[in-house]
């Protein structure tokens, strides 16, 4: 487990489980709580085991899509135990004509729409539930939660040796029914909390939710039912940002905390009743106190 997010959140680092009946640890590995696997036999496979025995299987393909046919580029999936459903998604593949047009130089520009979806899928039968296009399962804002969800909209040109361009960038909070994929709430954010959150990586702890900018301000939300309330002036709470990396991929790790404002800015002094309220929601991190600062690293 990777990022101190909790146990049923499941990335690239996580180490693989041998299972002798299907190949060994180079052929089956879990990607989910407790007994989901992924498989590299032939084509690519998600199934559920219950000691060692198959309960279903499916295609990655069958289940994302043709452009998610692979765990190559990565996964991201939380277990939501009371309904369980299994809400996340594979790295998307992008296709094989912009894959060349990118090697020979040329830019490539990709809807976000399009790269970003988020799947629900029955646990104990393995059928698809709904398919939630634009919303990002590696966003640092929702990271660990299956009722919550970033959901991005504009477009991104990449060219090699040159910086990333992105055009029309917006971003919501929602919440979601696990079972359904039906959205409860929904929230926009100002672009910089899009660009600092959604791509930095940046998160602002509040009591059961984070701190997010939106045209009222900086609003801490209650990610359970999208609640917003007031936050006064002096707070001092917690952040998380950083990137941790897989082979070649990097995800937000959310594995340092630091004192900071509402704002995400870096803060001295003490941590307020209203911070110190943030530290439930960091299950599997051992915190350590140092002058100025408050440093989490996973247990």
């Amino acid at each position: 487990m990777t990022s101190g997010t909790p146990s049923t959140r499941w990335d690239p680092l996580h180490p693989r489980r041998e299972s002798a009946s299907l190949g060994g640890p180079d052929a089956t590995f879990n990607i989910a709580s407790p007994d989901i696997y992924a498989t590299r036999l032939g084509i690519q496979r998600i199934l559920r085991l219950d000691h060692g025995t198959e309960v279903w299987a499916r295609t990655m393909s069958q289940v994302f899509g043709p452009h998610r046919a692979t765990t190559d580029h990565g996964w991201s999936f939380d277990h939501d135990e009371k309904s369980d459903v299994l809400v996340g998604s594979l790295g998307y593949t992008f296709p094989q004509a912009s894959r060349d047009r990118f090697d020979r130089g040329k830019p490539v520009t990709y809807s976000l729409d399009d790269m970003h979806q988020m799947t629900g899928i029955d646990a104990a039968t393995g059928d698809r539930l709904w398919r939630l296009k634009g919303a990002d399962p590696f966003c640092a804002l929702t990271r660990g939660r299956t009722a919550a969800a970033c959901i991005l909209d504009g477009r991104v040109t990449e060219q090699e040796g040159a910086d990333i361009r992105r055009h029309a960038l917006t971003a919501r909070l929602v919440g979601l029914a696990p079972r359904t994929g039906k959205q409860t709430w929904s929230i926009d954010l100002e672009r910089r909390t899009a660009m600092a959150s959604v791509i930095e990586g940046l998160v602002v702890k509040a009591p059961d939710g984070v701190v997010v900018g939106t045209d009222q301000g900086r609003t801490p939300v209650d990610l359970d039912d999208g609640t917003q309330t007031p936050v006064s002036d002096g707070v001092v709470t917690f952040c998380s940002d950083g990137v941790e990396k897989a082979g070649e991929v990097e995800r937000s790790a959310g594995s340092l905390l630091f004192l900071c404002s509402p704002d995400g800015t870096r803060a001295d002094g003490p941590v307020t009743e209203w911070g110190v309220a943030t530290l439930p929601e960091t299950n599997g991190l051992r915190l350590v106190s140092v002058e100025g600062r408050v440093i989490a690293y996973p247990l």
